[in-house]
């Protein structure tokens, strides 16, 4: 429905309060891995001398692009992530700006990792690195280009989330639709057992 349609090879990344999550597609299969801990996209590592990560290790992609930082350095509280292009728009002050820079340089370095090691025809940005990505557009297309293997850079498009917050009700409609969109004729609406537990719960 979004930024991904049309295309079999993706990685997406996607910044929240908590972290960096995302996933990959490859060939048109999603990525899962054992216990379904593949793609644990947050925890590349772009920075041996970094900050130390909730899971231990130091430098991983989350702990280098973090919002938690930019509210810091921004002075502002905790801006919403949909608030984010207004005060990077506004150029409030030239340590912002470095923190920006240097936070687009380790999205760089971590989305440039990734294209190597999967081959994405296009990698999408949501959350709040999506925001970092349209503030510092060129720079990350510039840093990627350099650091990412040619034949596969020249290949990848990078683009941002376009379905913004709509994407988790989208996602999780088409998850529980699925079945009935695919087969709608021999799709059960209700299982019994399920429906006559509603039923016998009605007063």
């Amino acid at each position: 429905f979004g930024a991904g349609a049309g295309f079999d090879d993706v990685v997406y990344l996607n910044g929240s309060v908590s972290g960096i999550g995302g996933g990959v597609v490859t060939g048109g299969h999603l990525v899962k891995g054992v216990r379904g801990f593949g793609a644990e996209l947050g925890h590349i590592l772009v920075n041996p001398q970094g900050t130390v990560c909730a899971c231990r290790r130091v430098g991983c992609l989350e702990t280098e692009v973090n919002i938690q930082r930019i509210w810091e350095v921004a002075g502002e509280g905790q801006v919403a992530i949909d608030d984010l292009d207004h005060l990077y728009s506004l150029r409030a002050s030239a340590a912002l700006e470095a923190e920006l820079d240097r936070q687009a340089d380790a999205l760089a370095a971590g989305i440039a990792s990734l294209v190597n090691i999967f081959a994405p025809a296009r990698v999408i940005l949501g959350g709040h690195v999506g925001a970092l990505f349209e503030a510092r557009s060129e720079r990350v297309h510039a840093r990627v280009a350099a650091e990412a293997l040619a034949p596969v850079a020249e290949q990848v498009s990078l683009v941002r989330n376009v379905l913004r917050e709509r994407m988790v009700p989208i996602g999780a409609a088409q998850l529980a639709f699925a079945p009935l969109l695919a087969d709608p004729v021999n799709t059960p609406l209700f299982e019994w057992g399920s429906l006559q537990a509603v039923v016998t719960a009605l007063p």
